[in-house]
């Protein structure tokens, strides 16, 4: 009985291991493409915020790895409580900032995905950094069990609003102007 929990342990520990970044990445890539089939402007913008968490943590992985052994030495409870917590808020967020002009929750979802996997990346499995990434995943689960998914319709009704605004205050061409209708006749 003691093998059949420890299997479970492990692949519970590998799914949450594997998922959590896995999820993070999937829902960065979905908010992306969605600011692309609106406006490539609006796209090209959600690729900067979700790409600049990236670059800067490539950035101090390479040149500071110290601070990610810096932040794996905590104690699993230290790592674990807080993460819940920011868990919770990036779902949050991801609620409350998907309809705003600045892609703050590409940037959110994508600092958080860059911090779990380069943090795993200097501490290897010795490390306790995993605590985090239970931490990240509780929090999620936490958010949907209380207030279930989080709906993405906001960004882009909000989104395509915004673009609706700016067409209809750029003036039309000969060529874009709806042809008159035609009236009804009488019997």
């Amino acid at each position: 009985m003691a093998g059949i929990i420890g299997i479970a342990i492990q692949l519970l520990h590998a799914i949450v291991t594997i998922l959590t970044p896995a999820g993070l990445l999937i829902l960065v890539i979905y908010l992306v493409k969605q600011a692309f089939e609106m406006r490539m402007s609006l796209g090209v913008q959600s690729l900067a915020g979700a790409l600049l968490p990236i670059v800067f943590m490539t950035f101090a992985y390479v040149y500071n790895s110290d601070l990610f052994h810096t932040i794996g030495r905590a104690d699993a409870l230290v790592g674990f409580i807080p993460s819940l917590v920011w868990g919770f808020i990036v779902m949050l967020m991801i609620r409350f900032l998907i309809g705003l002009q600045v892609p703050l929750s590409e940037f959110v979802l994508s600092a958080t995905f860059s911090v779990l996997v380069f943090g795993y990346v200097a501490q290897g499995e010795d490390g306790r950094m995993l605590s985090y990434y239970y931490g990240v995943v509780s929090g999620f689960l936490l958010y949907v069990f209380l207030l279930g998914l989080p709906t993405f319709k906001k960004k882009s009704a909000i989104r395509k609003q915004s673009s609706e605004v700016k067409t209809e205050s750029t003036p039309q061409t000969s060529e874009e102007k709806p042809e008159p209708a035609t009236p009804k006749r009488k019997r």
